[in-house]
């Protein structure tokens, strides 16, 4: 026998290596010394995964070989024995990386919420700091606080009120204390700057038009203002009525041209729409005024009535009651008045008397105006008037209410008022036994004075009948105006009155 080989043939160095290489791998299948050497590098596979893409945990793939081939030993796919082994290591190994795996994200996730904490830190921490600052504003710029006033200080305040009160009560024109004008005067000195007149009108915008029968007419400026008053109306109930619509059509006719009165023709072909959208978005405008404009049109009108508001009468300042000359428009009267829908016509200096004294300085008209005339009247207690187009009735500037001759005429009335104090039962007893007399007129005059006295009715005076409105008094009462019931709601003898 040879030596070296074995009995069945085989060459026994041979076997020999192959049951060693096996052993070797057997005890690598056991997973201590190989194990070490591949979790090692594994471990810095990972670390360098980690440092090249921080955030992401790189998982290894089963293709990839499980030793290293930098180790002298290598698998031969060809023994069963290997292929087992190598499996159950690579199952191993895999489990082994999930459970790597978890720890990793878990500290991941930890950075993550410390990071999340961080950021609540900041946050609450930019917080107090934002608190501090206000606190600091507000210590620098204290909210006021309403200071409790000592009972000196609330006596010396009231003191203080009382003085200025008797200041003004001895600054107040006693007037009632002087002694009174005779034969008619009411005045020895008037001096005031006159009336203030309305702006004049200003010209529709280019986008605004008039059309009649569905064609843009271009109106005169004088034709074009009494338009824009009808306009301003047409939500009103009267530019419905009749009489209205006629009177207005009328007198605007009046203010055509004759090449505008030879085109307008009637009314229902007039479309009055664009003017008056631009009314109501005046309206609007006015309603919408921010607080800085409402300021400066207040101040604009303060401005106007120190200027025409007052007056000196006997030398001490008095306030005016009507200033103001009343702005063009359409008349409308009361109840169905027979001239309503009428022009107002725009009232000029020409039209109107001045009353003044001689030695006070005579009020400035307008520029390019005069007044109508000058007076110097003393007996009368109006500044300025004037006679409007429409009923001809005359037109007055007089003084306030609290002025001297406002007090006087009161003073009158309550005088004649303390007198029939002492006598309104006799006069009450007198109207009650005159019921029952025979005569006709006396009778009348009773139920005059049992009307005034119970119903509070003014006496009332004769009209011209279709040139003023169908108001009535006391004595002016017609059968139309009063009905008799026997019995009405529960009552017996019932009168009825239904009058404007």
């Amino acid at each position: 026998m040879e030596k070296g080989k074995d009995p069945d043939g085989g060459d026994m160095r041979t076997k020999h290596k192959k049951e060693v290489k096996l052993k070797r791998l057997h005890s690598g299948a056991g997973g201590d010394p190989i194990k070490s050497s591949s979790s090692k590098t594994t471990n810095s596979q990972q670390q360098r995964d980690r440092s090249e893409s921080p955030g992401k945990v790189r998982t290894l793939k089963t293709q990839e070989p499980l030793i290293s081939t930098s180790g002298s030993l290598k698998p031969e796919p060809e023994e069963d024995d290997f292929t087992s082994n190598s499996a159950g290591v690579k199952r191993k190994r895999i489990k082994d990386e999930l459970l790597e795996e978890t720890p990793i994200r878990k500290s991941r996730s930890k950075k993550h919420s410390n990071d999340g904490d961080s950021e609540g830190s900041q946050n609450k921490k930019a917080k107090r700091q934002t608190k501090k600052a206000v606190k600091k504003e507000e210590g620098e710029h204290p909210v006021s606080k309403k200071v409790k006033r000592t009972k000196e200080e609330i006596e010396e305040a009231r003191q203080l009120k009382m003085k200025k009160k008797e200041e003004e009560e001895q600054n107040r024109w006693r007037w009632w204390e002087e002694k009174k004008y005779e034969d008619g005067v009411k005045w020895m000195s008037l001096e005031h700057n006159g009336p203030y007149f309305p702006p004049e009108y200003q010209p529709l915008p280019d986008d605004v038009s008039f059309y009649y029968n569905g064609k843009k007419v271009k109106l005169s400026l004088a034709a074009e203002e009494v338009a824009l008053f009808f306009a301003q109306m047409l939500d009103h109930e009267y530019t419905t009525k009749q009489v209205f619509r006629e009177n207005f059509f009328k007198d605007w006719r009046k203010e055509m041209t004759a090449e505008e009165r030879s085109l307008i023709q009637h009314l229902e072909k007039c479309d009055f729409g664009e003017l008056h959208n631009l009314h109501k978005a005046k309206v609007e405008a006015r309603k919408n005024m921010s607080k800085e404009e409402k300021q400066a049109l207040k101040e604009a009108n303060q401005k106007i009535t120190d200027e025409y508001g007052y007056c000196l009468l006997d030398r001490h300042k008095e306030r005016i009651g009507n200033f103001k000359i009343e702005p063009p428009g359409l008349f409308r009267g009361r109840g169905e008045h027979p001239k309503q829908g009428m022009l107002k016509k725009r009232v000029q200096p020409e039209d109107v008397i001045i009353n003044c004294s001689k030695d006070s300085r005579i009020p400035v008209p307008p520029a390019g105006h005069r007044w109508k005339e000058v007076r110097h009247d003393n007996t009368v207690t109006w500044l300025a008037s004037w006679t409007e187009n429409v009923q001809g009735s005359i037109k007055y500037i007089m003084l306030n209410a609290n002025s001297k001759l406002k007090g006087e005429k009161d003073w009158e009335k309550y005088e004649v008022a303390r007198k029939l104090k002492s006598c309104v039962d006799d006069i009450r007893d007198q109207y009650l036994r005159d019921l029952k007399s025979k005569e006709m007129v006396t009778r009348q005059r009773a139920v005059a004075l049992y009307f005034i006295d119970k119903l509070a009715l003014r006496a009332g005076n004769e009209k011209e009948e279709g040139e003023t409105a169908d108001t009535v008094g006391c004595c002016s009462l017609r059968v139309e105006h009063i009905t008799l019931h026997d019995q009405l709601d529960g009552n017996e003898c019932v009168v009825e009155f239904d009058f404007l």
